[in-house]
């Protein structure tokens, strides 16, 4: 019976093993197909990189699925095609790809394809942010453990707040990018939202489509208007409508 339980041990471990290395033997495979495949992209040569996209996209490699978006988005070439490139695009975004979310991006505010909505662009540009997210927070906490750069960047912060006080819009846009996005300092909407409607307020052009966007999509602890959204909106000088 021992003999018995210790021989199945010995299966279990070796079919273990042989899992593993069958893993790894196919990660590496990727990998040098990928490169490959990357190599001879970059090198314009795009119909010899794309029928090895296309196979490692099948299997679901995302970065494959992102750079076979990429092919069918370029100018000039033969195959291009928007929506097989979105298609792909999606794909990989749906695999927390952020470099195909930012690409997703462009496509809406470039208006590549008819698809031009600054509105899902921002949506877009940022998901591909917040897919950083956790690194961000990552990075957040080792600064803060870092106590010299810590308060380095807390006296930057100050020294911002100063100037935009000072009645800077330039200043007050960056205040509110720095804590929309978590530079230098956590991430926290509502302040965001608050340096952006004080740039907004001071007929800075981008920071009134921040606020149209906000209030568009409920960012920011504040409730979804879109009446003041649109307000906003017209007043950026951009042509885009709250729905």
């Amino acid at each position: 019976m021992i003999k018995n339980t210790y021989f199945r041990k010995e299966i279990l471990y070796i079919l273990f093993f042989l899992i593993v290395s069958i893993q790894l033997v196919c990660a590496e495979s990727l990998e040098i197909s990928r490169e490959k495949a990357k190599t001879a992209y970059f090198s314009g040569n795009l119909e010899s990189s794309l029928p090895i996209f296309l196979e490692l996209s099948e299997s679901g490699d995302s970065e494959s699925q992102y750079y076979t978006g990429l092919i069918y988005l370029t100018e000039g070439w033969l195959g291009k095609n928007i929506e097989k490139a979105i298609a792909y695009l999606t794909t990989a975004a749906d695999q927390s790809n952020a470099a195909a979310m930012w690409k997703i991006g462009e496509i809406y505010e470039k208006g590549w394809g008819g698809r031009k909505d600054i509105l899902i662009a921002l949506d877009w540009y940022r998901k591909s942010k917040q897919s950083e997210a956790a690194k961000s927070r990552i990075r957040y906490l080792k600064l803060k453990n870092s106590q010299a750069k810590f308060q380095q960047n807390s006296q930057i912060i100050k020294n911002l707040i100063r100037d935009a006080n000072k009645n800077s819009k330039e200043t007050q846009f960056k205040l509110g990018n720095i804590y929309d996005e978590g530079k230098l300092i956590e991430k926290n909407m509502e302040k965001a939202h608050f340096w952006y409607q004080k740039a907004a307020m001071n007929n800075h052009s981008y920071s009134m489509l921040m606020m149209g966007y906000f209030l568009c999509r409920g960012i920011g602890g504040v409730e979804i208007d879109k009446v003041k959204a649109n307000d906003w909106l017209n007043k950026s000088g951009r042509n885009v409508h709250c729905n």
